[in-house]
């Protein structure tokens, strides 16, 4: 393994692990959520099934078990104020989320084809930093036959649309870091 792969494999492990921190975060969140939403629906049935209606209020009496379980006191308390006061728990609710989910498109491409020696080229990290149309068409000359512009144009064109490639200005491209190039070796 080389110094490079070994730093690449560093980094993709670094994203990975954030992502997986990330999820666990809101799974637990997700888990709470529910949990809260299972305990207020419980606190509901309950008040509403032991309610006497002897004034605006509804009042209820407590067993000497239920007076002492703080937490259904609590959902209880919440039920009724997303009853009654609802503006004032919205607060505690409303917090903005932005989900992205994120698709990871294949491309094939045969390995003497334009598109897939530009593969070739990214697999070997040769755009990792941005380069050149004309640094990228002549290193595709240097290691093989020439290329004509205009595919080279195409190919680069589908792989910055693909999501493989960031077209940094009008001439210059960039391999995306997150992203996979497998060589498949044909038998």
């Amino acid at each position: 393994m080389t110094r490079d792969e070994a730093e690449r494999l560093t980094r993709e492990n670094e994203v990975l692990k954030k992502d997986n921190a990330e999820l666990q975060r809101r799974l637990t969140r997700l888990e709470a959520s529910h949990e809260t939403e299972r305990a207020v629906t419980r606190a509901a049935a309950k008040a509403s099934s032991g309610t006497q209606s002897t004034n605006k209020h509804s009042s209820r009496t407590f067993t000497a078990e239920e007076s002492f379980d703080n937490e259904t006191l609590y959902q209880a308390i919440k039920a009724r104020l997303m009853t009654e006061a609802p503006a004032l728990l919205r607060v505690l609710v409303d917090r903005p989320e932005l989900e992205v989910s994120i698709e990871r498109r294949v491309i094939e491409a045969e390995g003497a084809s334009t598109l897939g020696r530009v593969a070739r080229l990214i697999r070997a990290e040769f755009l990792t930093d941005s380069r050149r149309f004309s640094e990228i068409l002549r290193e595709l000359e240097r290691t093989g036959t020439r290329v004509n512009n205009k595919s080279l144009s195409v190919a680069l064109s589908e792989l910055v649309v693909s999501g493989f490639l960031t077209k940094e200005s009008v001439d210059r491209y960039r391999a995306v870091p997150d992203m996979t190039v497998r060589i498949v070796e044909a038998a």
